[in-house]
Formats: structure tokens, sequence, C-alpha cells
């Protein structure tokens, strides 16, 4: 991994449950983690081959590792939002993590948009 490469930075958010004044439990999420990482989008016969699996636009963000890293942790980087598809410790050396990511897209917002197309 050329360090240099990383020079996006990215906040890792999750899930956590919060009680509310009436002592019901919410889901909020939370931001958790900001790391620098590099950001790109797939490609040329990579895209090709990741269409196969989905019709969205699908990334890849690699950073150094960190262990605590799992799927059900969503990625904001700029005003996109990720959520991530694998997560693959290359060489499993634990140098660094490539993650497989697709952009999470407000289908209630797509909806308003095409009413109004």
């Amino acid at each position: 991994m050329n360090i240099t490469e990383l020079n996006r930075r990215v906040t890792f958010q999750r899930y956590t449950q919060q009680e509310s004044d009436t002592g019901e439990l919410t889901r909020i999420l939370q931001d958790y983690k900001t790391v620098w990482a590099a950001v790109t989008t797939l490609y040329g016969l990579e895209y090709e081959e990741a269409k196969k699996l989905r019709e969205e636009l699908t990334y890849r963000i690699v950073t150094r590792y960190f262990s605590d890293v799992n799927d059900e942790m969503l990625i904001k980087f700029r005003n996109k939002t990720f959520e991530i598809l694998d997560i693959l410790n290359t060489d499993s050396t634990d140098n660094q993590l490539i993650l497989m990511c697709r952009e999470k897209v407000d289908t209630r917002a797509n909806r308003i948009k095409s009413i109004w197309k």
C-alpha cells in the first residue's frame, strides 16, 4: 500500500441504540471513526463485472487495517453515504482493508424527484 494514495477523509458510521425521554429505544446513526482512505469508482472490466451482480454504482475504498469494521457500518464521504458490501483483508496481513461498497440512495427522495420529472 502506498500511503500517499490514502488522501481522502472518510467517516465510518454505526447504528447505536439510544433511550428516548419516554423510555423507548431508538436506533440512531453516529459517527464512529474518521480515517484516511483511497476512494475509487470501479470502471472498465471491474465495473462491468460488478454491474453483473448489482445495478448500482460500485466503489472501492481502501484504508489502513483496523479490526472493528463490519458490514453493518456505513461510510460517509463528502455528501455521499456508502453501504459496505464486502470487507477484504489483503493477504491476511492486517495492513490494509479493501471495502467494496455501493452508494446508498434515499429511495424516498428519488421517488419525489421522479414525480416532478
